[in-house]
This record gives structure tokens, C-alpha cells and sequence, in this order.
């Protein structure tokens, strides 16, 4: 910020992430694992992916949706089991590269292999994660700072979402024609001079 008075020149700071983390105790409550999941299913059916947080179903067949469903979902566990129709519109997540069925961990819990469960177990430590859900898991939250000429001092706004930033970028740079976007600049309007 020194740097930028000494240069003297109009410049807004805008500080921000992606996304804030939760955190998970290393323990037995906490950890689940794959094998857990998926015992008793056909994994013949689909192409599974894990990130620990989230996991993705592939399935080979259309047609097998509802037997996978059903055979996940009766296990029961610190996670929710979505069909690819029924993920929340509030996700934006409807897309290619998800999952035909999505397994979404509760916050504070880990998805991983038995394996590793047991290094983890003997670390027993904390650790952050993210990709729970950021409607329902308050940590998952990012921070956001604003500063600069055309930025109002001492404002402050309610939470909103990420792509809200990018309009008020193109606000504060007065670009007026944008393409068609998901941000809305009505949640950031108020801190603009």
C-alpha cells in the first residue's frame, strides 16, 4: 500500500479468495472412508472420483442411475447423496464435468481411503479443508477488502457471492458493456463513491 502512494496514481486494492476452510480433527468421528461408501455397490456401474470433501459418480449407463442412488443412499453417514437432477440451483452446478450422482461431506468430516484414515489417525491433528458448501458452512466464507479513490471508508456489506466482483471490477474501471455474466453489482453498488 506504501508502494502505491508513492506512485501516486488512482489505484483501488481489492483483496479477496476463492474460498475460505473448515476445520477437521483428525479423528475416527471425523474420517470415513471410501471402502465405507462403497461397500455393497457395484462398482462396476461407474467411475468414482474423491476429492474429501466432495465425491463424483460416473456412471457407464443412464439407465443404472437409480440402483447406484438407492444403494449409496442407505448407507447413512455424516454426507448428503444428490442426483445430478437435484443438485441445489444455488450451486451453478450444472455442467459436464460433475458427477452423475454427487456425494457432499457435512462440514468438519473427510472423505479418504482406509489407508490413509490410519496415518491420519496416528498424526491425530487438525487440518483445514475446503469445498463444503458455502450456503450451509459459514467458514467456507472468503474474506473481501476494498480500498482505494472510488471505494466508500469504513463501508460494509453482507456477505454475497464471489462472482459479484467482477461487475464491480468493471464499474471501477467504468467498462459499461459486459457480457452476460452470473455477478450481480447490486451487493457491491453501496461501497462505490
Amino acid at each position: 500500500m506504501k508502494g502505491l502512494k508513492d506512485i501516486d496514481l488512482p489505484v483501488n486494492v481489492i483483496v479477496t479468495s476463492d474460498h475460505g476452510m473448515n476445520p477437521v480433527p483428525e479423528t475416527r468421528e471425523n474420517l470415513v472412508t471410501t471402502q465405507s461408501i462403497l461397500s455393497g455397490t457395484d462398482e462396476g456401474l461407474f467411475r468414482f472420483s474423491n476429492s474429501g470433501t466432495h465425491a463424483h459418480f460416473y456412471l457407464h449407463d443412464q439407465a443404472d442411475e437409480e440402483a447406484v442412488y438407492q444403494s449409496l443412499n442407505q448407507k447413512k453417514g455424516p454426507y448428503t447423496i444428490y442426483k445430478k437432477s437435484d443438485f441445489p440451483a444455488k450451486w451453478h452446478y450444472q455442467n459436464q464435468r460433475v458427477g452423475d450422482i454427487f456425494l457432499s461431506m457435512n462440514a468438519g468430516h473427510y472423505l479418504t481411503t482406509s489407508m490413509r484414515k490410519k496415518m491420519m489417525l496416528i498424526r491425530g491433528r487438525m487440518q483445514g479443508q475446503h469445498g463444503y458448501d458455502p450456503y450451509t458452512t459459514e467458514n467456507m466464507r472468503t474474506i473481501f477488502y476494498a480500498q482505494g479513490p472510488q471505494i466508500k471508508e469504513g463501508s460494509t456489506v453482507a456477505p454475497f457471492e464471489n462472482v459479484d466482483i467482477y461487475p464491480l471490477v468493471a464499474a471501477l474501471l467504468d467498462i459499461q458493456e459486459l457480457p452476460e455474466i452470473d455477478g450481480d453489482l447490486e451487493s457491491l453498488r453501496s461501497i462505490i463513491k
